[in-house]
């Protein structure tokens, strides 16, 4: 407990100088591994089940906050925004970050997570039985183009980048991994698919082609520097196709144009359900 309440305090006071300060605090990491006991951490209302062994992904959680508070204004704006059902599908989980916020929305009837780590795989579904998020179903699977088995690499020191070997490096965990046509060929209403695989998100869009081209959902991938050498964003509109706009998602959850620096970006076909939401939040 005394560790844990050490990392609480820290993650509140980093917290508190980032969001006014920008400073970017140090340590919180190792102070997490260092936790050894098993709770519940609340974040904006929500309860997320604190596993101590994959104690690093929750970073921000201790303070009472999003880790990406960015992407959740998104989801909400948009998701409130259409008048019809919603399916999210979140590939690359962790410990269900977006899941718990995104499946309390009304207009959300299903939400389908993947997660290969059993740890953040187990700590996900207890955060939804807590919050009676019945909707929530947790595949514990790799997702990429194939659904063959595949190298990857667990990072124990960070989680929260666990990722497919992509480079050949050895020392991975041999899974079985699995496709977005595979899992997701009954889907047919309004979807949202978010993407946050190290690197890896490229395979994901092609292991859904069919799916893309049926349902033209809402994609945000992760487009940060570790991911830009395995893939371009012009790869991306290539497999996508040319009906499909690209944004950055920025602070505030709004878009803009700005795919020079990014973290999260957003893709979204013209004729869909969220064109019109996502084009009132571009920002002037």
């Amino acid at each position: 407990m005394f560790w844990f309440l050490v990392a609480k305090f820290y993650a509140q006071l980093s917290w508190s100088l980032s969001s006014r300060f920008r400073w970017r605090g140090r340590g919180l990491g190792r102070l997490l591994r260092r936790v050894g006991l098993d709770t519940v951490v609340w974040v904006h209302g929500a309860p997320l089940y604190f596993d101590h062994r994959v104690a690093p992904c929750y970073h921000w959680h201790l303070s009472g906050e999003w880790n990406e508070p960015e992407t959740h204004a998104f989801l909400r704006a948009v998701v409130n925004a259409v008048n019809t059902p919603i399916r999210f599908v979140d590939v690359g989980a962790s410990v269900g970050e977006m899941v718990v916020d995104v499946a309390r929305l009304e207009g959300v009837r299903e939400v389908i997570a993947f997660e290969p780590s059993p740890a953040c795989a187990r700590a996900l579904r207890i955060s939804a039985l807590l919050g009676d998020l019945l909707q929530v179903k947790v595949i514990e699977r790799v997702v990429k183009d194939s659904a063959t088995t595949v190298s990857f690499l667990v990072k124990p020191q960070n989680p929260g980048i666990s990722g497919i070997a992509l480079n050949g490096e050895l020392g991975g965990v041999i899974l079985q991994a699995t496709t977005l046509d595979a899992e997701l060929t009954g889907v047919s209403e309004p979807t949202i698919v978010l993407i946050d695989v190290e690197g890896a998100e490229l395979l994901v869009m092609r292991g859904g082609r069919e799916f893309i081209r049926r349902v033209r959902p809402l994609v945000i991938f992760e487009y940060i520097a570790p991911s830009r050498p395995g893939f371009t964003l012009d790869e991306v509109r290539l497999e996508l196709g040319c009906d499909y706009e690209i944004f950055r998602l920025g602070p505030g959850g709004l878009l803009d144009g700005n795919l020079e620096n990014t973290w999260n970006c957003v893709a979204v076909e013209r004729s869909s359900v969220f064109y019109e939401p996502c084009m009132t939040l571009l920002r002037p």
